[in-house]
């Protein structure tokens, strides 16, 4: 029986296919730990082999160090995952950047973090050079680090070129909301792009995501597909404006959550005065 040392080193010198010790086994050109989620190393050519940088547990650090040792005469390219792709490592080398940079911020000695941050992108800079790979302008500027200073200012321009963002999509939702909500009423499907939709929720969750209704055939349903005969529904009705529904009291199946003069919460449904009223006009 083979021991892992021994089973790193065929691997290492592709020497057979296949072989396995334990939880370290390796296939063709890649070694594994207890599984082909994680893989440690792959070779490349006959002297380049990536190498994980991923984390890992005390049993899976061992078989790391067997690996390392085996490999000690090869020229190694560091990644988070020799077997993916391109762009999980290089976000993933961004990522860790950021985290870094973030860290940078609050520094009182910002040095040990400039001094990582540099490691990361050498090792970046090693994996792009290797596969011929460049940044995109985007993924370029996140990573371009100079001080604490420089990275605060980024964070600063970053965060208001999101707030645009945000209340660009708010103001576009806010113009679609009324086509949502005749379509809705009128019972017909909304065809809404991907960024009208993002749009919406963004409105959405801006007027705390009220619930719809309609009326259809001899019952009332709501826009999350709940069905409510008239007599409930009015009889419910009376009781909102006579102040008579509580919290914990029960309009169907759903419990009551909250009662204010223009909000009425049941269940998952944020139901509000406006479309409370509307339901008056239909139902009288």
């Amino acid at each position: 029986m083979k021991t892992n040392s021994e089973i790193a080193h065929i691997w290492a010198n592709q020497l057979e296919y296949k072989g396995q010790q334990g939880n370290l086994f390796y296939s063709g050109k890649t070694v594994y730990s207890y599984g082909y989620h994680f893989a440690i190393a792959k070779h490349i050519d006959y002297k380049t082999v990536l190498f994980t940088t991923r984390g890992y547990s005390n049993s899976t650090a061992k078989h790391i160090r067997l690996v390392m040792q085996a490999i000690s005469h090869k020229d190694l390219i560091f990644c988070y995952n020799p077997t993916g792709s391109h762009d999980e490592n290089i976000n993933r080398f961004i990522t860790e950047i950021t985290i870094e940079a973030m860290n940078l911020i609050k520094a009182k000695k910002p040095e040990k973090y400039l001094l990582e941050i540099d490691y990361l992108k050498n090792r970046l800079n090693k994996y792009l050079e290797y596969f011929n790979l460049k940044l995109s302008k985007e993924q370029a500027g996140k990573i371009d680090i100079k001080s604490k200073e420089d990275f605060a200012e980024k964070i600063k321009i970053e965060k208001l070129k999101i707030e645009k963002q945000e209340k660009s999509l708010i103001a576009k939702g806010k113009k679609l909301y009324p086509i949502y909500v005749q379509n809705f009423r009128n019972g017909v499907k909304s065809d809404f792009d991907n960024l009208q939709i993002k749009a919406l929720n963004k409105y959405f969750n801006l007027i705390g995501s009220p619930v719809l209704f309609k009326i259809k055939e001899n019952e009332i349903e709501s826009s999350k597909g709940v069905k409510i005969p008239f007599e409930i529904a009015k009889r419910y009705l009376n009781k909102f404006y006579n102040n008579e529904i509580k919290p914990l009291d029960k309009i169907l199946n759903y419990q009551v959550a909250k009662v204010e003069k223009n909000l009425l919460v049941v269940g998952c449904h944020n139901i509000y005065k406006t479309e409370i009223d509307f339901l008056k006009t239909q139902l009288n």
